[in-house]
């Protein structure tokens, strides 16, 4: 007993694990629950409708038994007698071999033919109303029927009652005749219904078996994406939304490594730097040779602060999944904030910055916008040198915002223009030391907020001019407007 449980325990649960595992069996229970559920209850209308046939059947041929017994019901020397006609009981003949019974009383109740242990009917009948009623004779179960017999006598119509019954063996089998077929029918045609429908269901779900396939086989690999055709239309969202996932992945696995690459590749320098420093003032002699040391290492800490801001904030631009974050916002105050953060620095360098606005709004996200003049702000006070001249703008131009920044450096030769954007990349004969990322850090945000970035020759051929141009928002094409200027100088 204990084992049989644990047997139906075991099978229960690999059932509802099937079912709750595969898309497939689930909605192919969905799909058979109710055809059974609606096979089950036609068999049940079918089996009713068949009995009640049979039964109709047997109460008629009892109608006709009684009613042929009836006629032969009279009066003779005042009794009353029935002569009980052979074919009667003939109509019962079947190949059931069901036994027919019969009765017939006088109008006092007495017995005149007939067996004497046939079941009474609970209520009298009436001329044309028989009673129809079960009964049991001899230990079998029969049907019965009471009629009422009117007779002609001598002292006036009077009224006999006729019982006739049969056992239901016939009845029975007339039912199971009637029912099965039908229900061998409905059995079938539901059986077709699940072999159609797990046809449909295997032809419906290849596009997604095909999906499953080409995951397995190709894992989160952008470059053989899965063509959204292929599915049904509800499918679609989710193959394009995959696809996209599988973009993304791939873009921020390449993200990391190239920041782990870069990374590596730019610290060796300054670390190797700071050893080799650190080595010489523990070998002087000297206070004054330590205090060397030690500023020289201070020196060193700082670029390699700043070269790490830098990689970072190059591996957030790579990253899709921090999005910019655009809004409405006033260029000029979104990039004060950085300008304000290198006023000290400008002046150390005995470099004036300079700082020109007008009111002009963008769509751009604040925090990356200063970053973005950071760079720019940062790379031309590196370059301009010492008694040099920084120049900042924000403009409007009509249907594009402009930031400039401008130095009275060396300048940038026009070959060299376009690979200063390029990671790592500083011109030949570069003087002023950096790591060659704060331009493609630039150029990076620009593209993020859909702007162009182009360096062209400073006033009067000196230097050099950055210049960012930025869409303004859809019906704000701005005018030209009052300028404020603010002035950092040595």
């Amino acid at each position: 007993m204990p084992r049989d449980g644990l047997t139906t325990m075991s099978f229960a649960g690999k059932l509802r694990h099937l079912l709750g595992q595969s898309l497939r069996a689930q909605l192919l229970a969905w799909l058979i629950a109710p055809l059974a559920a609606l096979g089950g209850y036609s068999v049940w209308r079918d089996y009713e409708i068949g009995r009640d046939t049979a039964t109709l059947v047997t109460d008629r041929l009892l109608a006709a038994a009684a009613a042929e017994i009836a006629e032969q019901i009279h009066e003779e020397d005042g009794r009353f007698v029935a002569d009980i006609p052979p074919s009667s009981l003939g109509l019962f003949a079947s190949p059931a071999r069901d036994r027919a019974v019969y009765q017939v009383l006088d109008p006092s109740g007495v017995l005149i033919a007939g067996y004497p242990d046939v079941a009474r009917p609970p209520t009298a009948p009436k001329i044309d109303a028989p009673v129809v009623y079960g009964g049991a004779f001899q230990g079998a179960e029969v049907r019965l029927l009471a009629m009422a017999a009117p007779i002609a006598t001598a002292g006036g119509e009077r009224q006999a009652t006729v019982i006739v019954g049969e056992t239901l063996r016939e009845q029975a089998h007339m039912t199971r005749e009637l029912w099965s077929g039908d229900a061998i029918e409905q059995a079938l045609m539901v059986a077709l219904a699940c072999g159609l429908a797990l046809f449909g269901l295997n032809r419906g779900l290849r596009p997604l078996l095909a999906l499953r396939d080409h995951v397995q086989r190709n894992g989160l690999e952008p470059q053989s994406p899965f063509a959204p055709d292929a599915v049904q239309g509800e499918l679609r969202p989710l193959v394009e939304s995959f696809n996209e996932a599988a973009r993304q992945v791939k873009a921020q696995a390449e993200a990391r490594r190239r920041f782990v690459d870069d990374a590596a590749h730019q610290l060796r320098t300054p670390l190797a730097l700071l050893k080799t420093q650190a080595n010489v003032g523990l070998r002087a002699s000297s206070i004054a040779a330590k205090d060397e040391a030690l500023q020289a290492i201070d020196r060193s800490l700082d670029s390699l602060a700043r070269l790490a801001n830098q990689l970072m904030a190059l591996a957030r631009s790579d990253n899709e999944a921090t999005p910019m974050r655009l809004a409405e916002v006033d260029l000029g105050a979104a990039v004060r904030p950085a300008l304000d953060a290198r006023a000290v620095r400008a002046l150390d360098r005995g470099v004036e910055l300079g700082f020109e606005t007008a009111p002009s709004v963008i769509a751009g996200d604040e925090t990356w916008l200063a970053e973005l003049a950071a760079n720019l702000v940062d790379n031309a006070i590196a370059y301009a040198g010492p008694q040099g001249r920084v120049a900042v703008s924000v403009s409007s131009e009509g249907e594009f915002v402009r930031l400039a920044v401008e130095d009275t450096g060396p300048g940038i030769p026009p070959a060299e223009r376009e690979r200063v954007f390029q990671r790592f990349y500083r011109a030949p004969g570069a003087q002023a030391q950096g790591s060659g990322l704060g331009l493609a850090i630039a150029k990076q945000i620009a593209e993020a907020h859909r702007a162009s970035i182009r360096i062209v020759d400073g006033a009067n051929g000196v230097g050099a001019r950055i210049e960012v141009d930025f869409p303004a928002p859809p019906g704000r094409a701005s005018l030209p407007a009052p300028r404020t200027r603010a002035t950092a100088e040595a």
